[in-house]
């Protein structure tokens, strides 16, 4: 995923279906670490110690988009 035109705003997201990780490249500072949660929708998201539940709209083809799109956005 890239957020912007230019490498300086690049994030890089990592996963199986299991586990996800998002990097923002050119300082290789990790943004989050998220998984899918026990009930459907929801995601639990890992940002600089805090752990908090994001809600996503089940049957999303990509929801690591819009939960990386949410951390950026200090959602």
């Amino acid at each position: 995923m890239s957020r912007g035109e230019d490498d300086e705003e690049r994030i890089d997201v990592y996963g199986d279906e299991v586990v996800y990780i998002a990097v923002h490249r050119p300082s290789d500072r990790v943004l989050a670490t998220f998984h899918p949660g026990e009930d459907e929708g929801w995601w639990r998201v890992s940002t600089r110690g805090r752990l908090r539940e994001l809600w996503v709209l089940p049957g999303k083809p990509e929801p690591w988009r819009e939960i990386v799109e949410r951390v950026l956005a200090g959602q």
